[in-house]
């Protein structure tokens, strides 16, 4: 054999070897059993071979809407303030079927052209600006506006869910928009093993949001109650929110602002932790932004302060926590609320992952149990063996000598294509 044949036997059988270990690694044996085990630790299964749960999600991105136009509320306040303007009123009149909507009114006519320049500034410029019959202004979020927030809410959704997924320890599971239907996320689960625990994770908003309390911190018995002590019905800038004021505290109806101080995307960190008495609660540090917003919030409605006030920990919109401001709160603390550990671990997980932009609700959940995908893999080989080898008889046939070289090229082909899969960690299905 000349020395360029040696060259290139040993180039083939080099590449060889790299793409046999890209797909078998270092088998723990030779036996059947080892070398089956090795192909499985390499190459990931789809859903139709390895069982799993197949999910389509519906987002409700009006929730998304709702959230932007509320922090555009809060923002606008402050900056009609900054300029000068005082008495007007900054609401939503009906955040329920028009979340795109913000109503100004109470604007006094000599501070109309300082609202004005606010509201032509770059920060509103995704909103139209008009004049109502009653002398209010409109500000309504563009179509163009509203349309790439969906856009962005679809993405960020699916983002947040394989984040959550792929801390739960499951590989290559597929999140991604689904194009049957309008802002629809796809989410297939190869090998899960405790499906229900997956679908409160994935379901949960773990919308983490600190609210100001309306009336000095008070709970209403019912709904009613708090409807009574508004005077019949509730302005357009609160809410009224169930929940509990503190562990083990009956529930009851708390009257919040709808906007809130900071919500899940402000925070940076959240870590499982104890309270002093050793019960499960979580530790969250803010940004740097959300603390600075967070520490004038708490200094100015402190115990101590001319306008003492008390926050709601509201989770999933229900009141966890509510809470006296002792003093100044920059970027870090605690909220308890009777969490078992794994909800503690949970719900820690879901806030360091970040709080979905949107509710979302199931449309369609199919179980695939892995009996069926067993008979999948075992029929795929059969039917992969048995057309292989009917390919390389009818080419050593037909072929005669030549075929030798064909059949070698399929061999190879295949050891090449299960080594990149191993080397890349693509995922293996039937077809």
């Amino acid at each position: 054999m000349s020395n360029n044949l040696k060259v290139k036997a040993a180039g083939i059988i080099a590449v060889l070897v790299v793409f046999c270990y890209g797909f078998l690694g270092i088998p723990h044996g030779v036996t059947s059993a080892a070398l089956k085990q090795a192909i499985a630790d390499r190459i990931n299964l789809g859903l139709d071979l390895k069982g799993g749960i197949h999910l389509v999600l519906q987002v409700h991105v009006a929730d998304a809407i709702n959230s932007s136009t509320d922090s555009d509320m809060q923002r606008l306040q402050d900056d009609l303030g900054k300029a000068g303007v005082t008495g007007e009123k900054v609401v939503k009149l009906d955040p329920a079927n028009h979340p795109e909507t913000i109503t100004i009114s109470g604007i006094p006519l000599a501070k109309s052209s300082d609202a004005r320049t606010v509201l032509d500034g770059l920060d509103y410029s995704n909103y139209a600006l008009s004049t109502n019959s009653d002398g209010s202004w409109k500000l309504e979020m563009k179509p163009s506006a509203v349309k790439d927030l969906e856009s962005r809410t679809i993405a960020n959704t699916c983002e947040t869910i394989y984040d959550r997924i792929d801390q739960l320890g499951n590989h290559q599971p597929t999140v991604q928009p689904y194009g049957l239907g309008d802002n629809e996320i796809l989410v297939e689960l190869p090998g899960i093993s405790d499906p229900s625990r997956v679908e409160d994770i994935i379901q949960s908003t773990a919308r983490l949001e600190i609210h100001a309390v309306v009336g000095n911190g008070r709970g209403y018995d019912t709904d009613d109650a708090a409807l009574q002590a508004l005077g019949g019905s509730i302005p357009p800038d609160q809410e009224l929110v169930r929940g509990v004021g503190s562990a083990g505290a009956p529930v009851q109806s708390w009257v919040l602002e709808r906007a809130s101080v900071v919500e899940g995307t402000d925070f940076r960190d959240a870590q499982p932790s104890t309270d002093v008495n050793g019960r499960p609660d979580i530790h969250f540090t803010l940004t740097t932004a959300a603390g600075e917003v967070f520490y004038k919030y708490t200094s100015t409605h402190s115990k101590d302060s001319s306008t003492p006030g008390s926050m709601a920990i509201v989770l999933d919109n229900q009141v966890r926590e509510v809470a006296t401001i002792d003093s100044g709160i920059r970027d870090s603390g605690e909220i308890t609320g009777g969490f078992t550990k794994q909800q503690a671990d949970d719900l820690g997980m879901l806030l360091r992952t970040g709080s979905l932009p949107a509710g979302i609700s199931y449309l369609d959940t199919t179980a695939v149990g892995p009996s069926l995908g067993a008979e999948s893999i075992h029929q795929g080989v059969v039917a992969a063996i048995v057309g292989m080898l009917a390919v390389m008889v009818f080419m050593l046939i037909y072929y005669r000598a030549a075929g030798i070289n064909a059949d070698l090229a399929l061999l190879l082909n295949l050891i090449f294509l299960l080594g990149f899969m191993g080397f890349t960690g693509s995922t293996l299905t039937l077809p």
